[in-house]
């Protein structure tokens, strides 16, 4: 017969064995769980990436069709490739200064001479040293965000249609300033007492 010790340890120990049970039990749950959820995940990336893959294959078609495009205007149409890309740009800067106006006319930017700290400015430019040309055709850029000193620097104070050099990225630019807004003055209110 088993002494009263020896059965409060095996009580013990049966109670020991039934947490470390219940504990497994609760990391398997917890396993299957995270299995489920890892499958889920799984899955939609599988499907995305067939989505990706499927607009990566439009795209690759229509490229290929622009490209047949342009060599049915050069050879057939005996359209130079300068012309092609002048017109090009042409059609590049009608859709820029679109969505310029279209920005304009919701932050309700008002155009104004002078540039200053918290203007707002289109300039395009030029790299002279490079060839092909490497500047950028437009970009609307606001003053007071500019990350590069010495661009600040120079375009402070100037008016549409003046120019400077500036070193962007290690490249010299010749940047032309094409148009200067400004945020509307708003009067500060004041609390009422």
């Amino acid at each position: 017969m088993t002494s009263a010790k020896e059965q409060r340890s095996n009580a013990v120990r049966i109670n020991e064995l039934e947490d470390q049970t219940l504990k497994l039990a609760n990391a398997v749950q917890s396993l299957q769980n995270s299995q489920q959820v890892l499958q889920m995940f799984a899955k939609q990336s599988m499907t995305n990436l067939l989505k990706l893959s499927e607009e990566v294959k439009e795209l690759n078609k229509a490229l290929t069709d622009a490209q047949y495009f342009i060599h049915v205007l050069k050879n057939f149409a005996n359209i130079s490739e300068d012309t092609l890309n002048a017109e090009a740009a042409k059609l590049q800067v009608v859709d820029f200064e679109k969505a310029i106006e279209a920005q304009d006319t919701e932050q309700a930017l008002l155009a104004t001479d002078v540039v200053e700290e918290d203007s707002v400015v289109v300039v395009t430019s030029t790299t002279p040293d490079i060839t092909p040309d490497k500047g950028f055709l437009r970009s609307r850029l606001e003053v007071e965000m500019v990350s590069i000193p010495e661009f600040r620097t120079n375009i402070l104070g100037k008016h549409a249609g003046d120019t400077f050099s500036c070193d962007i990225n290690g490249v010299k630019h010749d940047v032309t300033l094409l148009s200067v807004k400004k945020k509307p003055y708003v009067e500060p209110t004041t609390a009422e007492a």
